[in-house]
């Protein structure tokens, strides 16, 4: 007869070994929820990124001589290198 996965003399054998008497029955609990750092960003639709856009002030890019929302180090027309 072959022994089973908790056959009562492999058991006593880890019973023995550890010397140890093991339980009948385990309780586990589900861990508490917990509140991880850096939530509660969120992404902006387009029509709240517009209205900022619109709240801020152009200024005058060196780059392309125009009043826009950028200035000459990241003028889109400038030239990359």
């Amino acid at each position: 007869m072959k022994a089973g996965k908790n056959s009562p003399i492999k058991v006593q054998e880890l019973e023995s070994y550890i010397e140890c008497v093991f339980q009948d029955e385990v309780d586990i609990h589900p861990p508490k929820p917990s509140s991880t750092k850096g939530g509660g960003k969120r992404i902006k639709g387009g029509k709240e990124v517009a209205m900022e856009q619109q709240q801020k002030k152009p200024r005058f890019c060196k780059a392309c001589g125009k009043y826009k929302y950028h200035d000459s180090r990241n003028c889109p027309g400038k030239d990359s290198p």
